[in-house]
C-alpha cells in the first residue's frame, strides 16, 4: 500500500488545482483514493488516505488498504453489456454522503453524477481509457466482507472505492466530519504516478 505524506499530497493537489480542507472547524474531511500505478487487478494494492485535523488542530494522515477498480469476478462477467464503471481519476466536490449502500449498513454513497470509463472487453485489466461518461450510478466507498478480510476483491467491488479494512475506524472519521460540517463529502481520486518526478 502505498503511503505518501501529507506534504506529498497537498504539493500534487496545488499542481491539479484540487481543492484542500485545513483550517477552520477540526475533522473537515480530505478524503484521497489512490490508485496504484501497477495493471494487476482482483487485489487491494491500492490506498484510500484521509487527511484531517483532530481537536488539537493537529493534521493527522490515515491510510485504509483498498481498491479502486471492480473486482476480476465483474471485469470478466460484467452484468451491463456496456461493461462495468471505473471511476475517472478527479475531484469529487459534495459528491458523496453517507447513507445506506446498498440498504445494508452506512457508507459513504454518491450523490451527485461522477465521471467514469465503462470497460467492456472482458479481459483481466481494468481499462482507464475510451469515453468518459457522467452520471450518478452508486458509485460509492464502502467495504468489503463483514466477518473477514478478503485477499481478494472478487465480488465486493463493481467499481466503487472498497476498503479492505479498518472500514470501522473510516466510518468513525466520517461520524466526526458530520458533526462539525453537515453531510456531504469530497472524494478526490488521483493516481500513484502523481508523485513520481515527471520527465
Amino acid at each position: 500500500m502505498f503511503k505518501p505524506t501529507i506534504r506529498q499530497v497537498k504539493k500534487v493537489f496545488s499542481e491539479k488545482g484540487y481543492l484542500f480542507y485545513e483550517g477552520g472547524k477540526p475533522y473537515h474531511l480530505n478524503i484521497i483514493g489512490i490508485r496504484s500505478a501497477s495493471l494487476r487487478t482482483d487485489i487491494f494494492n491500492e490506498t484510500l488516505m484521509v487527511i484531517f485535523e483532530d481537536d488539537l488542530e493537529e493534521q493527522l494522515p490515515v491510510y485504509f488498504p483498498c481498491t479502486t477498480k471492480p473486482g476480476l469476478y465483474y471485469l470478466k462477467n460484467p452484468l451491463k453489456s456496456e461493461g462495468y464503471a471505473i471511476t475517472a481519476e478527479g475531484q469529487y466536490v459534495d459528491a458523496f454522503i453517507k447513507r445506506k449502500h446498498n440498504n445494508q449498513y452506512d457508507a459513504l454513497c454518491q450523490n451527485r453524477e461522477i465521471t467514469f470509463y465503462r470497460d467492456a472487453n472482458k479481459n483481466e485489466v481494468a481499462e482507464l481509457m475510451g469515453v468518459l461518461l457522467s452520471g450518478s450510478i452508486g458509485l460509492n466507498i464502502h467495504r468489503e466482507a463483514v466477518d473477514k478480510v478478503s485477499q481478494h476483491v472478487g465480488t465486493y467491488s463493481t467499481g466503487c472505492a472498497v476498503i479492505q479494512s479498518g472500514f470501522d475506524a473510516f466510518m468513525f472519521l466520517v461520524n466526526m466530519a458530520i458533526k462539525n460540517h453537515g453531510n456531504k463529502f469530497t472524494y478526490t481520486l488521483i493516481n500513484e504516478a502523481d508523485f513520481y518526478p515527471k520527465n
